[in-house]
């Protein structure tokens, strides 16, 4: 029971943060929208002046753009509901939910628009993915850009055979009350006066790994610089070469202060001598 509490708990969060991410993104965007508010004008600022008249002139159509780093978090918790719930040791462990797609693609040949942005995101290349999950993650983002995922959810939903044999019950395809709230937040991500403009080769921060299976982001480490040539030794070497350089410079400076300041001692001492003589 504990455990299947967990499972609905998670599906339910999993569209809150959806919902929650979009929102939150969509109040952002319109804030920056926002014209710069001026008490007086001189005209002597027209750089603000010019700079005021393009943020209208943008607004005019109230159309909020969306980009690749503002989407990125959007984009994980869409592939979260993907991924959750998928059976098979195989594709369950890769992280991928292409096949998935794949086979509802195949359910649906009557759907052109779901075949279109299938179509498109199999025709792209990827390198080192074997396991299609940057293919899948192209896909979401080609339904983002073409404002239709939440139609390609709904068609999703209405194959059930495939649903059947690709998810759990635990999945949000098996509670038709998530998928509605699903659908109902995904339709404003299709509204006209949103756009999003998504790059189907934008790297993200973040890989995917199901731990007692729910999806878990782990985001990546910033790859340290790699090691001159001969690796750590020749590294230590210039390391060491570089403290010798140091300590013999500054041998050198100790040197020819000490000479300079004997020769100071030594013309005062002369001078003594002439006065005495």
């Amino acid at each position: 029971m504990e455990v299947e509490h967990r499972q609905r708990e998670f599906r339910k969060y999993a569209i809150d943060d959806i919902a929650g991410i979009f929102g939150q993104l969509l109040l952002q965007l319109k804030q920056q929208q926002q014209p710069p508010r001026h008490h007086k004008n001189n005209g002597d600022n027209k750089e603000g002046e010019k700079q005021h008249g393009q943020i209208s002139n943008n607004s005019s159509d109230n159309t909020l753009v969306i980009g690749d780093r503002q989407a990125e978090n959007l984009v994980s918790c869409i592939e979260c509901i993907l991924l959750y719930g998928l059976k098979g040791g195989w594709y369950a462990k890769t992280t991928s939910f292409w096949g998935f797609i794949q086979d509802v693609a195949k359910a649906n040949l009557e759907s052109k628009p779901f075949q279109e942005d299938f179509k498109f995101a199999h025709s792209l290349y990827f390198d080192n993915d074997k396991d299609n999950v940057e293919r899948g993650r192209a896909w979401v983002r080609q339904c983002l850009n073409a404002r239709r995922l939440d139609l390609a959810i709904r068609i999703i939903a209405m194959t059930p055979r495939v649903v059947v044999r690709w998810v759990g019950q635990h999945s949000v395809w098996a509670s038709s009350k998530d998928v509605g709230r699903l659908l109902k937040i995904l339709k404003q991500m299709s509204s006209p006066k949103v756009k999003f403009e998504l790059q189907m080769y934008h790297s993200v921060r973040y890989t995917w790994k199901i731990v007692d299976g729910f999806p878990t982001r782990v985001y990546c480490k910033p790859k340290p610089p790699p090691f001159p040539k001969g690796g750590r030794k020749a590294l230590m070497s210039r390391k060491v070469a570089g403290q010798n350089r140091s300590a013999t410079r500054g041998k050198a400076v100790s040197t020819k202060n000490s000479r300079k300041a004997e020769g100071v001692l030594a013309s005062l001492f002369d001078d003594d001598d002439d006065d005495d003589d």
